[in-house]
């Protein structure tokens, strides 16, 4: 887990073949990443949720949640934790009014949005791209 240079409210986290289980628990963050290995099982607003190599995990801050490796004995994923300013402010300014967008949905299933997701983590990671061209690769993500 850690922050990228030049993104503020940005927390970045790489986990390969975790076997962690995460009972009932929130964040204070936006959680948005893709699961690259096994499958992901939450309980999440009232359901159960499944999200697989490729698919997109969103979680919203305060909403209580479980995680585990639904199938076999792992998963691997890249998760961002952004903070609720940040995504609000995104959010005002590209004209969807003030305040903390909401997102029901728990799993996307959009290939190409995780390829976006994907693409900009692993840059992040590698420190292979400068702070403005991150803000700007993350607000069009975002918006």
């Amino acid at each position: 887990m850690w922050n990228p240079d030049g993104l503020t409210g940005v927390t970045l986290f790489r986990a390969e073949h975790f076997q962690q289980r995460f009972a009932r628990h929130t964040h204070d963050e936006y959680a948005l990443g893709v699961i690259t290995s096994g499958v992901l099982g939450f309980d999440y607003r009232g359901a159960h949720h499944r999200a697989g190599r490729g698919e997109i995990n969103l979680v919203v801050p305060g909403e209580v949640h479980t995680g585990q490796p639904e199938h076999g004995d792992h998963w691997s994923y890249r998760m961002f934790y952004l903070a609720p300013a940040l995504v609000a402010n995104i959010a005002e300014q590209a004209g969807r009014g003030p305040g903390e967008p909401f997102f029901s949905a728990g799993v996307i299933r959009d290939e190409a949005l995780a390829s976006t997701v994907m693409a900009l983590h692993h840059d992040l990671d590698a420190r292979a791209i400068d702070a403005l061209e991150a803000e700007s690769r993350l607000i069009a993500l975002l918006i």
